[in-house]
């Protein structure tokens, strides 16, 4: 190809190659996250009020359904706004990854007839080269840039009426969503654990009452047992999506920067668990021997 065809070719591809821009799409990354961590933010509080909307007596399938709450119609409307939000920036980074993706292949075929073409010593042609090359890099990387982002990071927003659909008809009282690279997220792993880490004491301090009680009473014993079994539903609830991650996910957790903090996570949740459960096991037959 001759060196004006190159020029033109180049030229040609401008109005593709110019709205694209390597410090945006590094700024996009950095929003999509953002806006997940607020949707996530709003999806916590959408869960406290849809449990609250229950508990006043609504009841269904479907968000309409539950609108007659004031504290759920207004959660809902801040989930669907926070989830737009990461939706259109998403978008925005998937419209600009499908343009460089498709500048690609005709980039490096024309620094190939560039290499071929190019007389050397020419200064021009080699500052010419040179603005190709880096075209193509800022574009490879424009096109890579949606596999720094997880799934959630990448389809939370489009999908947030799934999301909506499976707490309203698949919730447990928790809140504890099984999606396991929200599960292995900093923020929300150290939730749960702190979490599990409450319910146990509660589970631990009911059981402590119950075993004093029984010395006195055995069957007043009963209702702090009842109450710590509460306690531990709730740790089991949390615990499970967390060995599920450990079984089913676990090379996810091996790709992970953080794989050690998240086993040890996820042993703590564990832990605190399985103590209780036999903790709670322990004072009940106790409790049934001071009974008689």
């Amino acid at each position: 190809m001759a060196w004006e065809e190159i020029k033109v070719t180049y030229r040609k591809l401008q109005p593709q190659l110019k709205p694209l821009d390597l410090a945006k799409a590094d700024k996009q990354i950095k929003l999509t996250k953002a806006a997940l961590q607020k949707a996530w933010d709003a999806e916590d509080k959408f869960i406290e009020a849809f449990e609250a909307a229950k508990k006043n007596g609504l009841k269904g399938k479907k968000p309409k359904d539950f609108m007659g709450d004031p504290g759920f119609k207004k959660a809902h409307a801040a989930l669907t706004k926070m989830a737009g939000e990461h939706a259109t920036i998403v978008k925005a980074l998937l419209a600009d990854s499908e343009v460089a993706k498709k500048l690609d292949k005709p980039l490096i075929k024309l620094l190939g007839d560039i290499k071929k073409g190019i007389t050397k010593g020419d200064k021009a042609q080699a500052k010419f080269q040179k603005e190709v090359q880096e075209a193509e890099a800022a574009a490879k990387k424009i096109a890579t840039a949606i596999g720094k982002l997880t799934a959630p990071e990448l389809f939370y927003g489009p999908q947030v009426a799934r999301v909506i659909d499976k707490i309203i008809n698949k919730s447990k009282d928790s809140g504890i969503s099984g999606d396991a690279d929200k599960l292995i997220e900093e923020k929300e792993r150290k939730k749960n654990v702190n979490a599990a880490g409450k319910l146990a004491a509660k589970a631990a301090k009911f059981c402590k009452d119950a075993y004093l009680k029984a010395e006195v009473d055995p069957k007043a014993a009963e209702p702090l047992l009842k109450k710590a079994a509460k306690q531990i539903k709730k740790l089991e609830a949390i615990n499970k999506p967390y060995q599920n991650v450990k079984k089913k996910s676990a090379d996810l957790i091996k790709k992970s920067k953080d794989k050690a903090k998240i086993s040890k996570a996820i042993d703590a949740i564990a832990g605190y668990y399985d103590d209780s459960a036999r903790t709670l096991k322990e004072v009940t037959a106790e409790v049934k021997s001071m009974a008689g």
